[in-house]
């Protein structure tokens, strides 16, 4: 499967494809990843255009408001699940890349691997979409991939991305563009992605052995572009904190104050009994402290954990 990839300047990349693009900005995204609105380039009357659309269809039948959004189909079966049979005839889209990423297990460890043309220039992955959501189109791997992970995207090359999109395609000869990358780098050599700079993967502290490593692992990162994905807000309920306890008491106290738990109860009770403050009965502790005051016998005092804080 695919499940992350990098996507630079697609406006200027496309400009030879691509007739207008709407609401889609040159930008260096190098976590392309599941839920994020991607540029596609889609085919109109008028040509293609490259449009931002959320990486993840939730199929219209779906009733469940939990269903996991589909990212991935598979080439093989596309024409006969009920997800896929319909989109892969009338819905056809193309998302653009630089390269993408798979990564290798071993035992319990994960290895990103980067993929990308030899050549450099963009990568052209075969695409589905239902209203303003897509999914990419995956297939056996081909022998440089293989040894990494069982699948890959379908890779178009760009003189095949119109005959893609082309409405008019029968299934056959869509599966028939299913195109093999002929020339990738061998991930094995100089691909490898050790440091997973923003692209997922991710760096363990346990990996950083050596000053040699930390030195190249700091080098690895300072020549990345960083940018924010996306922001969320939500509203946060806090709710207030409960009444002491009498080991609650004593924790806080100890922990806030440095009180000893004998000097804690010690305060507690005299605050119990009132304390003579200018010849009468009162106490004076904290000025928003609910208190039940009177001139003669003991004052009944509330206190909350908040009172500490």
């Amino acid at each position: 499967m695919c499940g992350r990839y990098v996507v630079t300047n697609p406006v200027s990349k496309t400009n030879k494809i691509v007739k207008s693009a709407i609401q889609v900005e040159d930008t260096e995204n190098y976590n392309a990843h599941p839920y994020q609105k991607l540029p596609v380039i889609k085919k109109y009357k008028s040509g293609n255009t490259l449009e931002n659309l959320k990486w993840g269809i939730v199929p219209s039948w779906s009733k469940k408001k939990d269903f996991k959004p589909l990212i991935n189909a598979r080439l093989e079966t596309i024409d006969e699940k009920i997800s896929f049979k319909k989109l892969i005839k009338l819905h056809r889209c193309v998302a653009v890349a630089d390269g993408f990423y798979e990564w290798k297990r071993e035992e319990k460890v994960k290895t990103p691997y980067y993929f990308l043309r030899e050549d450099k220039k963009n990568m052209y992955m075969a695409g589905i979409y239902e209203n303003d959501e897509f999914c990419l189109i995956t297939e056996n791997a081909s022998e440089n991939i293989s040894s990494i992970h069982h699948r890959q995207p379908v890779i178009l090359n760009e003189v095949d991305v119109n005959r893609y999109l082309n409405l008019n395609l029968s299934q056959f000869e869509v599966c028939k563009l299913a195109l093999k990358i002929e020339r990738i780098i061998n991930p094995l050599t100089g691909y490898q992605d050790t440091y997973g700079c923003g692209l997922g993967g991710g760096l363990k502290r346990l990996d950083i052995t050596n000053r040699k490593s930390a030195d190249e692992a700091k080098l690895a990162i300072e020549q990345r572009k960083f940018q924010i994905g996306e922001i969320e807000r939500k509203t946060v309920r806090r709710n207030p904190a409960p009444p002491f306890t009498t080991s609650t008491l004593q924790q806080e106290a100890s922990r806030k104050l440095g009180f000893s738990a004998s000097r804690t109860m010690q305060t507690a009770q005299k605050l119990y009994e009132g304390i003579n403050i200018d010849g009468e009965n009162g106490v004076f502790l904290r000025s928003d402290l609910e208190l039940s005051c009177k001139k003669s016998g003991p004052i009944e005092i509330t206190l909350s954990s908040a009172e500490y804080s």
